[in-house]
Formats: C-alpha cells, sequence, structure tokens
C-alpha cells in the first residue's frame, strides 16, 4: 500500500539516493523510505531543503508532492506530466466527452456522495431525508440535489458536539470559523490524492465534467473527490468532539491518515488511496467507451464509486516522521 508522509521540523533535508527517500537532519538520518512506496508526500513548515532528484523521483513513481504555505494549508501540488502508455488517446477521448455522458457521469458522481453522507449522519432523520434525495438524482443534478443534501447534512454533522467548543447550527464555508480550517486541509489532502490518480489513468486534471471555473486548475479532480469528501468529515467530527480544532501536528497527521481510512467498491473494500486509482481508471475506461460508441448510459454504468463501510469511524494514528522539538 502507497505511504503518505508528512514533514515539518524546521532543519529537515529531503535526499533521494539508490531508490530511497531519505530523510535527514543535522547529518542523521530518521527515516529511509522506498521510493516506489510514496503515495504522497507533504511538506510543511519553514527551513525544509530537498535536492532536485526528490522531485524527480517523487514524478517517476506517479507520487504527489504537496506544499503547504505559511497558513500550512497545500499551496502547490507536484503531480507527473504523463501518467499512462496511452494518455493521448485517453485526454483526447476525454475532451470529446458528450454533454450527455457527463450529464449522466455527474449524476453517478453525486448519488455516490450523498449516499456517503448519508452513511456518515449521525442522526436517523437527516440520513433517511439524504437516502431519499438520492434516489430522486436525476441526470445532470438538474435540481441541485447536491445543494438540498448538503443542507441537512452541515445543519446536523456536528449537533453532538460541545456548543462550547464550535459554533452551531454549523455553516460550511471555506473562509467561516473552525472546524472549517480542518475540513479545507482534508479536502487539499484529498484532491491531490485525486490529482495523482486521474494522472496515473492518463487523464488531464484540468478538464472538468461539472466543475469549470476558469480558475479550478484542477476541475476534474473537484469533481472526482466529491463522493470521498464525507471520510474527511468523520474525521474533522472525531478532532471536535476531542476539541481539536487548529492546524497542529497531530490534527494534521490524523486527517493525513484519511488515505487509509476503508472504502467499499466494486472489487471489494480497500484503502482511500487505491478507492481513488480505482474510481479514476474506471472514469478513463468510460471516457473511451463512449469515443468507441457507447451510449452515454452504457459508458457511465462503467464509473466506479466509493461507499462507506458499516463502521466508518475509528481511532487511527498518522504517520509522522519527523521528531520533536
Amino acid at each position: 500500500m502507497k505511504r503518505t508522509v508528512a514533514v515539518s521540523t524546521p532543519g529537515t533535508h529531503l535526499a533521494h539516493r539508490d531508490g530511497q527517500l531519505l530523510v535527514l537532519k543535522d547529518g542523521e538520518e530518521l527515516a529511509r523510505i522506498p521510493m516506489e512506496d510514496l503515495g504522497v508526500l507533504v511538506l510543511d513548515g519553514p527551513g525544509l531543503s530537498l535536492s532536485s532528484s526528490i522531485l524527480e523521483g517523487v514524478a517517476e513513481t506517479g507520487a504527489v508532492l504537496i506544499a503547504c504555505g505559511s497558513d500550512h494549508m497545500p499551496a502547490a501540488i507536484l503531480h507527473p506530466i504523463a501518467g499512462h502508455s496511452t494518455q493521448t488517446e485517453r485526454i483526447r477521448s476525454q475532451v470529446q466527452a458528450a454533454k450527455p455522458l457527463r450529464k449522466n457521469l455527474w449524476a453517478r458522481v453525486v448519488r455516490a456522495k450523498l449516499l456517503a453522507q448519508a452513511a456518515a449522519a449521525p442522526h436517523e432523520h437527516a440520513r433517511r431525508h439524504i437516502e431519499r434525495i438520492a434516489s430522486e438524482v436525476r441526470s445532470g443534478d438538474s435540481e441541485n440535489a447536491e445543494g438540498q443534501a448538503a443542507r441537512s447534512y452541515w445543519s446536523t454533522f456536528f449537533a453532538d458536539c460541545d456548543p462550547r467548543i464550535i459554533e452551531l447550527p454549523f455553516v460550511r464555508q471555506r473562509a467561516g470559523p473552525p472546524p472549517n480550517n480542518l475540513l479545507n486541509y482534508g479536502y487539499a489532502i484529498l484532491r491531490a490524492a485525486v490529482v495523482r490518480g486521474l494522472c496515473g489513468s492518463g487523464l488531464h486534471p484540468g478538464i472538468g465534467i461539472q466543475h469549470h471555473g476558469k480558475y479550478d486548475s484542477f476541475a476534474l479532480a473537484s469533481d472526482m473527490m466529491e463522493p470521498f469528501r464525507p471520510w474527511v468529515d468523520l474525521r474533522v467530527r472525531h478532532l471536535v468532539r476531542d476539541g481539536d480544532l487548529g492546524l497542529a501536528r497531530h490534527t494534521k497527521a490524523h486527517l493525513l491518515e484519511v488515505l487509509t481510512d476503508p472504502v467499499v467498491y466494486a472489487e471489494g473494500q480497500g484503502p482511500l488511496l487505491a478507492a481513488t486509482e480505482r474510481c479514476c481508471a474506471s472514469l478513463a475506461e468510460a471516457f473511451l467507451a463512449a469515443g468507441r460508441g457507447a451510449g452515454a448510459h452504457e459508458a457511465a454504468a462503467l464509473l466506479v464509486l466509493p461507499s462507506m463501510p458499516s463502521v466508518p469511524e475509528s481511532d487511527p494514528v498518522g504517520e509522522d516522521l519527523d521528531q520533536e522539538e
């Protein structure tokens, strides 16, 4: 299984030697990780340094490097330019995807997101309401089922948390008060994982099926991350219940570990990072099938999407290779 590694201690240096990622500080080797095992590398802190061979190694192995800014939020993503032997054919089929196919794909994505939200909802009333909305999603989500479900979902999602810790009812706003900051961080990690899966499948992450904002460089990643968001939400709720609202080392480590959370999909159950890969690969299959003459509904049915296991929450320990100062 691919690993997620976060480095944040000032003075840490990363080097690439003999196919290994070396984590060094003051001449001492803190860790050694095979580059082929790396899925996501997060650089989060001032005073970090790395050799250019690290960038090359990350790209060659299909991993993603995330560089965080002074606010500890992801500010840049490095991903491979070429990710598949038939990339040209796949991007062509992606660009040429007709509107009926894109609308069918989006309806499936929205339905999967709503069912995952229903599974993550803490209250039975909200769960049943979101499930009903999910059953009524139409092609292209013309009735904005996603927005309808969001109102019910977020108004109750943190209702069982201490109101002295979080302002209730909670309103999801990117620039809003905590725990919006935790959600933003988790979603950024999720987006990077999906970008990795798209590039590995030979697709262009900037050409979306629903998102088309001219300032969104990863429009397709914005589309395909939607069904996976509730896994991040659950981890944030766990932190809020513990009274953790800041982007501290342990909260970031907890959110990074979302990529190891169990996800159910067509082939069975596996970690979320693997599920994003399978989802993106199946999206490429859908585009190719449509390009070869399959109908919109038939091609869209090839898209493999995640569902929430029966016991979604756990108390995992995040992997952090740094040492406390």
